[in-house]
């Protein structure tokens, strides 16, 4: 988390905890007999001992100090004690149907409290309920620590730009340093920039004919190109980089034809299982479906088929981008690594 706390041209940094929230975080780890696990820091490496309520207990300790801006906090689902199971059947009734799970603690803490906090559960499918049902109450989540970051970082320049842009400051851009920050100021400026953020209605980025349910089938020729030979020459088979390659096309030829002049898409993570193999000269058909569209952030459900059977199927996210300044960030890049 601590490496993700840059962009190019912005930068946050970790707060240091004032003696108050440290005595607290410590009485709440007492409480829970993980006191002599876990040493208190920031950021703070929560024993897999710990249950739903001393996640959360804790995140709304760093959230009253005045040293801190934002949280980003990771929910652990896998560890022993976190009640993130749609339905537990080792254990009835310990699930996020509990009343003391995650599910039904954060949305209050996240209510009461100004401070922006981010959500992670980096885990597989079986806690994709959890997740549903933290963001359809309002909570931002993210299933990867280091992507949660960033977006933070840059969102928050984002908006402070923008507010500094509300302010009549229209000379200076985010990468000079446009806002003089203080610690405290960062809540506020974030709640009058996000008031004067547009409706998604008059955002520009896609078509209104871009929405879930769009799909598409197209079928391919597994030629030698795509194909590897583990198992000899004579047995070449459809090649997972490949497959994943064509997925991806399939998606974005998909999207390309329903986008703004200017805008493409990136693919940002996929799940796959594999269960057949092509073999070289055999057609593959690639089904994908749009299946949610949450302003840039698209996900899709795709099944590969061959000649015989089913071979693939899975889930892919893709992010809708300017390609303009696409070009820029990258060659900004390139030219910071050639140094």
């Amino acid at each position: 988390m601590a490496d993700s706390i840059e962009s190019d041209s912005f930068g946050m940094e970790m707060g240091i905890l004032e003696r108050g929230t440290i005595k607290r975080v410590e009485e709440i780890l007492a409480a829970k007999r993980l006191d002599a696990l876990v040493e208190v820091n920031n950021p703070i490496d929560i024993n897999p001992g710990a249950d739903d309520e001393a996640h959360l207990q804790i995140t709304e300790a760093f959230l009253q100090d005045p040293n801190i801006d934002a949280v980003v906090v990771a929910l652990d689902p896998t560890a022993p004690a976190v009640r993130a199971l749609e339905e537990s059947k080792l254990r009835p009734g310990y699930d996020i149907n509990d009343k003391n799970s995650t599910v039904h603690l954060m949305p209050p803490i996240v209510a009461r409290n100004e401070k922006p906090i981010i959500g992670v559960v980096d885990a597989g499918k079986l806690y994709d309920a959890m997740c549903a049902r933290l963001m359809d109450q309002g909570i931002c989540i993210f299933r990867n620590c280091a992507r949660a970051t960033k977006a933070l970082v840059h969102y928050v320049e984002a908006r402070l730009y923008a507010a500094t842009l509300a302010n009549g400051k229209t000379d200076v851009g985010p990468e000079q340093g446009a806002v003089d920050l203080r610690v405290g100021q960062l809540p506020q400026l974030l709640r009058q920039a996000i008031q004067r953020t547009p409706p998604q209605s008059a955002r520009t980025h896609m078509s209104e004919t871009l929405a879930p349910g769009l799909t598409t089938t197209q079928r391919i020729n597994t030629n030698r190109d795509r194909t590897i030979g583990i198992a000899g020459d004579e047995s070449r088979v459809y090649s997972t980089p490949k497959l994943l390659y064509d997925v991806e096309m399939a998606c974005r030829d998909l999207l390309l034809a329903h986008l703004e002049p200017g805008k493409d898409s990136v693919g940002i993570r996929v799940e796959l299982d594999q269960v057949g193999t092509t073999l070289l000269g055999m057609w593959v058909e690639i089904t994908v479906n749009l299946t949610a569209v949450n302003g840039a952030a698209l996900s899709f459900d795709f099944v590969v088929r061959d000649d015989v059977e089913e071979v693939a199927r899975g889930k892919h996210n893709r992010f809708i981008v300017d390609v303009a300044k696409t070009e820029q960030r990258l060659k900004a890049k390139l030219a910071k690594a050639a140094g």
